[in-house]
């Protein structure tokens, strides 16, 4: 088959990752866990300004969409073969960890406010009900899951993986069903992140059938990351007209929050996009053989808890430490990472135990095949 200039076409085949590149994946997703981590944490004056004008949390959200729909369409090329392994595997990596962030602010939230733990349940069994089910944002839905903000992008990505999980596994007039039920469930909204989240979908997908030379790798590699540094760093008139999303809301009948940033957001996705391509098919033997890539791989296993957790900590152990001074500041970041190594140690790291037990607990549903 021709191919552009630069590309070499390959046969179709399911390639393993490279565990170079696997690091690499690993590597930024840890990064992009530390930047919303930064993003939400309080600092000193000049931390707080340097917070305010890079926005790096709206940035990993974009980030961490890519790299999900990445992720997803390699795991189900390779190890998720059928509708019940995918759905068992989503549900043990993403319950356990929606239902401890809703504990988690159900139990902390009423002790930093000072009032009863059943008035706060009371006022927010709505927005519990609406969380399990990820529903904060659809349609004209703006909820957000108590102190457990974070928690709204859970509201697109189970979507997102219910979405390509009928679109790989349905057939016939069931999958143009369900995917349209499902659209029609969410809203407007939805479709302004879908698009995300499907360039990871994408860049998998033609990482298979393109193989790039050496050099042009090493090109889309870069440049997406050179131009991000440039418009973030020389360019913040732009991002301010990109983040900005009033305009819209003269006209629309639908609350954009929080996908105000869907405009910069789909500038930025392809950046990501094409910066993994570039990196997927360079040659990083050396990331693998580095003597920090094992604790790279062993953080990334915290990233998810960091990224859930970190605000329902971090907001309840600010209430009860004495204010003022560098310490004041260091003892809410140890703290609030302390509680993040617990929490992960008996839910992200859990889930092939979790896996195993709904698989004995519920035979016919989950019964290997």
């Amino acid at each position: 088959m021709p191919s552009f200039p630069g590309f070499s076409s390959v046969p179709k085949r399911k390639e393993k990752l490279p565990e170079g590149f696997s690091v690499y994946l690993d590597f930024v997703r840890v990064m992009a866990a530390l930047m919303v981590f930064i993003h939400h944490m309080q600092g000193p004056h000049f931390l707080g300004a340097i917070q305010s004008a890079l926005k790096l949390g709206p940035d990993a959200v974009a980030i961490f969409f890519v790299l999900s729909g990445y992720v997803i369409a390699y795991v189900t090329d390779h190890h998720e073969k059928d509708a019940r392994t995918y759905i068992l595997h989503r549900f043990a990596r993403i319950m356990p960890m929606a239902v401890t962030a809703l504990l988690l602010a159900l139990v902390l939230d009423p002790i930093a406010k000072g009032i009863s733990h059943f008035d706060y349940l009371k006022e927010n069994a709505t927005t519990v009900l609406s969380s399990l089910f990820f529903l904060n944002h659809a349609w004209w839905n703006n909820i957000y899951a108590m102190s457990a903000r974070p928690y709204w992008s859970l509201d697109y990505e189970v979507w997102d993986y219910a979405l390509f999980g009928v679109c790989i596994f349905a057939q016939g007039r069931l999958r143009f069903l369900l995917a349209g039920a499902i659209l029609l469930l969410l809203g407007p909204k939805f479709l302004l992140m879908l698009p995300q989240w499907l360039l990871g979908v994408g860049v998998y997908r033609l990482s298979q059938r393109l193989r790039p030379s050496q050099a042009a790798a090493r090109l889309m590699a870069v440049l997406p990351v050179l131009l991000y540094i440039e418009t973030k760093c020389f360019r913040p008139h732009l991002l301010t007209q990109f983040y900005m999303y009033e305009p819209l809301k003269e006209w629309s009948l639908v609350p954009f929050q929080p996908s105000k940033f869907w405009i910069w957001h789909l500038m930025l996705a392809p950046m990501v996009a094409v910066h993994l391509f570039g990196m997927r098919h360079l040659d990083l033997k050396i990331l693998a053989a580095a003597p920090w890539a094992g604790l790279i791989k062993k953080a990334a296993t915290y990233t998810f808890s960091l990224y859930l957790f970190h605000l329902t900590l971090f907001r309840f152990f600010r209430e009860f430490i004495p204010k003022g001074g560098v310490l004041y500041y260091l003892l809410q970041y140890v703290l609030t990472l302390a509680g993040i190594v617990v929490l992960a140690h008996y839910t992200e790291h859990r889930k092939v135990q979790i896996r195993e037990f709904l698989r004995r607990r519920f035979p016919t549903v989950f019964a290997r095949r």
